[in-house]
């Protein structure tokens, strides 16, 4: 079970209420609401909360997958794949442009991840002209 996409659906339920809200009592309402599932995220580390973090990002986009589209550092590589053991990431993408991002591939493989192939993915910019987004590219890997 994805924990994240718990967590994803929570946090935009909470964001909706907030939206609809008529008054003071139920905008403090769903603030609670927001602030008890970040509380809740907080207690699964840092790890956790870096990748819930780009999850909602890429969910936000379109994409199916977790998208991983920043720079990871060579020390926080098996970290961040224990994090998505721990809470039911099965696949991801890792789509970072930063120089190092091959070299960090091979560390998510070194962690015991597959390599699936090559995809397309939304990228978080939308063209300027309308609310589509971007197409980028990235691995797919299976945890």
């Amino acid at each position: 079970m994805n924990a994240f996409e718990n967590f994803y659906n929570r946090i935009r339920d909470a964001k909706n209420a907030y939206d609809i809200a008529k008054n003071e009592d139920e905008k403090n309402a769903a603030r609670s609401a927001y602030k008890a599932v970040w509380d809740e995220l907080k207690e699964l580390g840092n790890a956790a909360c870096r990748l819930f973090n780009e999850y909602e990002v890429s969910r936000d986009s379109g994409n199916d997958y977790l998208d991983i589209s920043e720079v990871v550092w060579d020390n926080e590589a098996a970290k961040l794949i224990e994090a998505m053991r721990q809470n039911g990431i099965e696949r991801f993408t890792f789509s970072s442009g930063w120089s190092h991002a091959v070299e960090t591939a091979w560390l998510f493989k070194e962690a015991g991840c597959t390599l699936e192939g090559l995809v397309e993915i939304n990228s978080h910019f939308t063209k300027w002209d309308s609310d589509e987004h971007e197409k980028a590219h990235g691995y797919l890997f299976r945890v």
